[in-house]
C-alpha cells in the first residue's frame, strides 16, 4: 500500500471512530463517568468501528488492546481505540483515537484525533506532520534530545522532562504543535 493510501485508510478509520464516539465525549463533558464499564464500553465501540473500516482493505493486520491481532496483511496497523480512555470518560478533552501503520517498505503513517474537538493530526514518513491540514514546522532554534520517551521507566542522559496527561499520542501531538 502506497504512503498516501495508507494515510487515507487511517484517516477514514479515525474519522469514523470520531463520529461514533464524539456524542459520548460530549455527554461525558457534561456528566463524567469514572466507571470502569464506561471506559471499557467506549474502547470497545471505538475498536469495533476501527476494525470495520480497516479490515476490508485486505492487506492489513490490526493490533489493538481488546482484540489482539486480527487480519493477515502485510501492512501493520496499531490502534489505540481511545488513547486516554480515563480522560475520555471523565470529560477531560485530551483523548481520542490513535492509529499507526507501517508498510512492508518501512513507510509509517499515523493519525490522532481529539474525540472532543475533532482536531486531527497526521504524519507520513517523508511527507511531514500536519494538524487540520496545516503543516507543522520544525523549530530549528531549539536543540532537542535524540530520544523521545513517553511513559518510559529509564531516563536517558539527555532528556527533557515532561508530563503525560493521560494520552501519550495526544501528548506527542501537543509537542509537535509547539
Amino acid at each position: 500500500m502506497e504512503p498516501p493510501r495508507i494515510l487515507d485508510v487511517l484517516l477514514e478509520a479515525a474519522d469514523a471512530i470520531y463520529r461514533a464516539v464524539s456524542p459520548l465525549a460530549r455527554a461525558y463533558e457534561s456528566e463524567p463517568s469514572p466507571s470502569i464499564h464506561a471506559a471499557a464500553d467506549a474502547d470497545a465501540l471505538a475498536e469495533r468501528v476501527a476494525l470495520e473500516h480497516l479490515l476490508p482493505y485486505g492487506d492489513i493486520r490490526v493490533y489493538s488492546e481488546g482484540c489482539g491481532a486480527v487480519g493477515d496483511g502485510t501492512v501493520r496497523v496499531v490502534v489505540d481505540p481511545i488513547d486516554g480512555t480515563d480522560n475520555f470518560v471523565r470529560g477531560i478533552p485530551f483523548a481520542g483515537p490513535s492509529l499507526w501503520a507501517m508498510s512492508e517498505d518501512g513507510t509509517c503513517a499515523s493519525v490522532v484525533v481529539n474525540a472532543f474537538t475533532g482536531r486531527r493530526f497526521w504524519a507520513v514518513t517523508g511527507l511531514g506532520a500536519y494538524r487540520d491540514g496545516r503543516r507543522l514546522l520544525l523549530n530549528e532554534d531549539r536543540a532537542l534530545p535524540d530520544e523521545l520517551i513517553v511513559g518510559g521507566e529509564t531516563l536517558p542522559e539527555r532528556m527533557i522532562y515532561g508530563r503525560n496527561l493521560g494520552a501519550s499520542a495526544h501528548a506527542i501531538c501537543a509537542v509537535a504543535e509547539g
